[in-house]
C-alpha cells in the first residue's frame, strides 16, 4: 500500500514540473540518514542558472515499521563552485517533514537544510554525491540528522 502513495507523490511531482521540462534536469536520489538509520529514495528537478541551482525534491523514507509513512519535501538552492566537469557546491534550503503513523496520527514540521556536495557535469548524465545536515524548525523538537545521498540527474 505504501508504494501506491510513493508512486502517487512521484506522479504528482512530475506532473507539476512537466511544463518547465525544457529548462530543467530531472533526477532520482537515494541515501541514508545517519542517526535514524533509515534509507530513502526520491525524485527531484534542478534548474541551473550558471552559478546557482534551484533544486526542489521529495524524499520518501523507507521505515522498518509498516504502519509509518514518512516523507520530506524540500526546496534547496546551491552555489556551484567553479566551471569544470567536476563541480563542488554548497547550499541551503527549507523543507517539510511529514510523518503518518497509523496508530498516533500524522505530524508535519518545518526543517532547514545545509548542504555540500560534488557533481559531475557529463554530457547527458549528471551524477552527484552530497551530505545534508537538517534540523527541525520547531524549537520543541530535538530533530536533526545527516543525510548521505547519491543521485543521478538527466
Amino acid at each position: 500500500m505504501k508504494w501506491f502513495r510513493v508512486l502517487g507523490v512521484a506522479a504528482l511531482t512530475i506532473g507539476v514540473l512537466v511544463p518547465a521540462a525544457g529548462a530543467a534536469e530531472f533526477g532520482v536520489r537515494a541515501g541514508t540518514y545517519n542517526d535514524a538509520e533509515d534509507e530513502f529514495v526520491g525524485v527531484e528537478a534542478a534548474w541551473n542558472t550558471g552559478a546557482i541551482t534551484f533544486n526542489p525534491n521529495i524524499e520518501y523514507i523507507l521505515t522498518e515499521d509498516s504502519d509509518v509513512t514518512a516523507l520530506t519535501g524540500n526546496f534547496d538552492v546551491f552555489y556551484n563552485i567553479g566551471r569544470s566537469t567536476i563541480r563542488p557546491y554548497v547550499g541551503a534550503g527549507l523543507g517539510v517533514l511529514y510523518v503518518d503513523d497509523d496508530f498516533f496520527g500524522d505530524e508535519t514540521e518545518g526543517i532547514v537544510n545545509v548542504i555540500g556536495g560534488v557533481k559531475w557535469e557529463l554530457d547527458f548524465l549528471k551524477p552527484y554525491v552530497q551530505v545534508k545536515y537538517f534540523r527541525a524548525l520547531d524549537s520543541d523538537v530535538e530533530g536533526d540528522d545527516l543525510a548521505f545521498t547519491l543521485g543521478l540527474r538527466f
